[in-house]
């Protein structure tokens, strides 16, 4: 159980490794999991009724919000951060964040479209931030760093030279979460980098200074009980 998770019995949720084990004492599978094709964006889609769930298969986005029971949503990551999010209301949400929908205030838009439709108080909100590349493994260019010192998140980033900076992703989805209201008791972050421990994770940014051509994905799912 993801700690920040714990006393929300009705909730099942879980950021999977390589070997997917969370999945093995589970009546799930992979492909019961509701996902979107992910594109490095903002767009958050709501889902409200079982009818619609065919159709988000072919939707462009990168959140998912869902109050329906026993039904599994889920992203996929390889180094961008995964993010999980309950609320005691019965209501939830899986959001993947790559620098570009971080800097876009992904998870900022989906609270407040969770707020909007449901009338949540976000101080009750449990957020839970995933494995994803550390800030010691994360290199980006000025054109990257700008676009967080543009949001105020100068402390997230690291400057290694005129054009290299290191970006901690995690704290930039961190700190949007404080600056929304979030309760700090109420968010949990993982310590684990996925390209430090890459035999645990796929990572992207590896495989590519290793030579591969290309990575598997880390899935991370939610679902109402």
């Amino acid at each position: 159980m993801i700690p920040v998770f714990a006393n929300l019995n009705f909730i099942q949720a879980a950021f999977m490794s390589k070997e997917a084990t969370q999945l093995k004492n589970l009546p799930l599978s992979l492909k019961e999991l509701v996902q979107v094709q992910q594109v490095h964006g903002d767009r958050v889609i709501c889902i409200q009724q079982v009818k619609d769930l065919d159709e988000i298969f072919k939707q462009q986005a990168d959140a998912l919000i869902c109050s329906l029971p026993q039904v599994a949503i889920a992203i996929r990551t390889a180094d961008c951060v995964p993010m999980l999010v309950a609320h005691p209301q019965g209501v939830i949400s899986a959001i993947h964040a790559g620098w570009r929908g971080s800097a876009q205030s992904i998870l900022v838009k989906t609270l407040h479209l969770m707020q909007e439709k449901y009338l949540l108080d976000l101080k009750q909100i449990k957020l839970a931030i995933g494995p994803a590349i550390c800030q010691n493994c994360y290199e980006v260019g000025i054109e990257v760093a700008q676009a967080f010192m543009d949001l105020g998140l100068e402390t997230c980033l690291q400057k290694k030279s005129k054009e290299k900076f290191h970006l901690d992703l995690k704290t930039v989805n961190y700190l949007q979460a404080l600056n929304l209201g979030l309760d700090k008791k109420n968010i949990w972050v993982s310590p684990d980098c996925s390209m430090c421990q890459n035999e645990t994770y796929f990572s992207y940014r590896y495989s590519m200074k290793s030579g591969e051509k290309n990575s598997g994905r880390n899935y991370s799912w939610i679902r109402l009980s």
